[in-house]
């Protein structure tokens, strides 16, 4: 036995680091963009705004005629936001392996061409 193991009855114990690569951080970022933009867009639907207006104790807000528009949009947002956010990561992954797949062809000719023997 170690000296680190006598002190922990677990043993030794290598610290947890996550690992994240670039891309899921991207990605995370893109959820949490969209999540803000259609709580923004939740705030302009006039069923929504009374309802938190309702919770904080303020006033309603004083409307002639309801507008469906912008409940509408916000529906569209939030059926749509899925398929615009598979669409965006699915771009951005195909361009970066084309990227990666051209920058390891150009690497590949480069040693064909250093080679004593081409």
């Amino acid at each position: 036995m170690s000296a680190d193991s006598s002190h922990n009855p677990f043993g030794s114990q290598e610290p947890f680091r996550p690992h994240f690569s670039l891309g899921m951080i991207f990605l995370l970022l893109v959820v949490n963009a969209g999540i803000c933009i259609l709580l923004l867009l939740a705030t302009r639907v006039p069923m929504i705004s009374d309802v938190v207006n309702d919770f904080w104790g303020l006033p309603k807000s004083s409307r002639g005629e309801t507008d469906r528009t912008t409940h509408l949009v916000f529906l569209m947002a939030c059926y749509a936001a899925p398929l615009a956010m598979t669409a965006a990561v699915s771009l951005a992954y195909s361009l970066a392996a084309k990227w990666m797949r051209s920058q390891s062809e150009m690497d590949s000719d480069e040693d064909i061409t250093d080679s004593p023997f081409a």
